[in-house]
């Protein structure tokens, strides 16, 4: 009589478990996602004025930041450490830059993915699940990203987008 019960609690924590297993499966999409082709990369010249857009944006907000841009397969073209930008940053700004270069996506989106409930996500080498780091895509083609490091994650978007704006 005891055994009722805890099965019945067993049969019940084990449909649970399957219900959200079965939820968390996504729908396999018909089209690869963030499928950008590759382009010439970022020329030095253009990485200057890509981070010099997201420096005046950040100084708009007094946001000490670092601000990292690179080429599509994430090699550091241009890098700027705002004065008495956090120092822990500087490589967090550079590995955001990396992997939206290389994963071809907003950092943002690993973020969302883990607060979604896909941790796992957070175990890929090279992923940063902040908002951050984001592609530059010129003429549909990559051509690197760009990534910032120093505020809250909202804040290093912020100053992010404003760079890649500069990129058509």
């Amino acid at each position: 009589m005891k055994n009722i019960p805890l099965s019945l609690l067993a049969g019940v924590a084990i449909s649970a478990v399957a219900t959200v297993a079965v939820a968390q499966q996504a729908e396999v999409p018909e089209k690869m996602p963030f499928d950008i082709p590759y382009g010439t990369p970022i020329s030095l010249e253009h990485a200057m004025k890509v981070a010099a857009a997201a420096e005046a944006e950040a100084k708009k907000h007094n946001w000490k930041m670092n601000i990292a841009v690179v080429g599509p397969a994430g090699e550091l073209r241009y890098f700027v450490r705002m004065d008495d930008a956090q120092i822990a940053s500087v490589q967090i700004a550079q590995d955001k830059a990396h992997a939206a270069a290389t994963f071809r996506r907003p950092t943002k989106a690993f973020f969302e993915a883990v607060e979604k409930g896909h941790v796992y996500i957070s175990f890929l080498a090279g992923v940063v699940p902040s908002e951050g780091g984001i592609p530059l895509v010129e003429g549909g083609k990559l051509i690197g990203a760009i990534g910032c490091s120093g505020g809250t994650g909202a804040q290093d978007g912020v100053t992010c987008q404003a760079g890649a704006d500069t990129v058509k």
